[in-house]
């Protein structure tokens, strides 16, 4: 699955979306997880132990075992200072890779979910992050428990987005060309028919008098005031977090 995650990421166009850290490699592997559980009677591909981290979903043995994995994989490893120990390394491979061969070694759905999800996200951290943390064993679990991964039909309770779906939507050429005709007539035309209006204002009795009911239909001043302001842990199980629309 590593080695599959990198080199997906070697046939990126742009050379700095080539190198995947640990995070980005830990999210991919529980995207093929958690699709190929959902027709496996929620038994993960590689049978690791998932829980939800701060960092979103996690496995320690996975984590560990991500230099190995990386070796194996015949990839470059890049280290630098980061204020993030566990991010501060980077795989890459030295050369595209025959996605199609090493594919063919996972199940389809597992290739076809750390596919698309790698064309999607790359190693963009924070679009990855918030795309796994919408999905449906974090939406069901609090930090620290382990996640449960659900059959198709349970986790349709929580349906979020592809990752194709998520992906910006592609416009030709010719398309962006005519959208941009589009508005430069519009423009053209609302400046035309728009008159400049400079009102006289008058500040006499009457005005002040309107400033001063506005102020008070705002109601009393709020007063600076600190504090901790807590949540109670139940808001891990409620139904909000796993509404449709989640931000």
């Amino acid at each position: 699955m590593v080695a599959f995650a990198l080199a997906m990421a070697s046939e990126a166009d742009d050379y700095r979306d080539r190198e995947l850290g640990p995070i980005h490699l830990l999210k991919y592997l529980y995207l093929g997880d958690l699709a190929f559980a959902e027709i496996n009677d929620g038994k993960s591909y590689s049978e690791a132990h998932w829980r939800f981290y701060k960092f979103g979903p996690w496995s320690a043995e996975v984590y560990e075992y991500l230099p190995r994995a990386g070796e194996v994989a015949g990839a470059n490893v890049r280290h630098f200072e980061s204020i993030y120990s566990e991010d501060g390394v980077r795989w890459s491979l030295p050369e595209p890779s025959n996605v199609d061969d090493i594919g063919s070694q996972l199940p389809p759905i597992v290739a076809r979910a750390i596919k698309e999800s790698v064309k999607v996200f790359h190693n963009d951290t924070y679009t990855l992050l918030h795309y796994v943390y919408r999905t449906a064993p974090m939406l069901t679990a609090a930090p620290g428990e382990a996640l449960v991964f659900q059959v198709r039909e349970e986790a349709g309770k929580y349906a979020t987005t592809t990752p194709e779906s998520e992906a910006p939507r592609k416009i030709s050429k010719t398309q962006l060309k005519r959208i941009k005709e589009r508005v430069r007539s519009y423009l053209a035309d609302r400046g035309a028919h728009r008159k400049t209006v400079s009102p006289t204002v008058s500040y006499d009795a009457d005005y002040f008098e309107i400033l001063d009911l506005l102020d008070k239909e705002a109601g009393e001043t709020i007063e600076e005031s600190d504090g901790v302001l807590e949540f109670s842990t139940e808001v891990w199980k409620s139904e909000a977090r796993r509404g449709s629309g989640i931000p």
